[in-house]
């Protein structure tokens, strides 16, 4: 699972990823708008990771990723 924080966000958001430790796998992010357009993407590969949304105007966004299971997870995340 994700845990994705603070959720609103004036700018940094950080996401951390729950998986074993014997697992190093990379999961990718999208950050996307409410129309489905791609804003911001990369690869979580560290335990905790910061995404900085500063430059992204105030609003409702959708971050993508896939957990440590590998199940596909969508949460919604506001940015003040």
């Amino acid at each position: 699972p994700l845990t994705i924080y603070p959720n609103p966000t004036k700018g940094i958001l950080f996401v951390e990823t729950r998986r074993a430790t014997s697992q190093q796998t990379e999961n990718e992010y999208r950050i996307s708008n409410m129309m489905g357009q791609t804003l911001l993407s990369g690869r979580l590969n560290d335990e905790t990771r910061q995404i900085d949304l500063s430059h992204l105007p105030s609003g409702l966004y959708l971050l993508t990723a896939r957990g440590a299971d590998g199940v596909l997870v969508h949460h919604k995340i506001i940015k003040e």
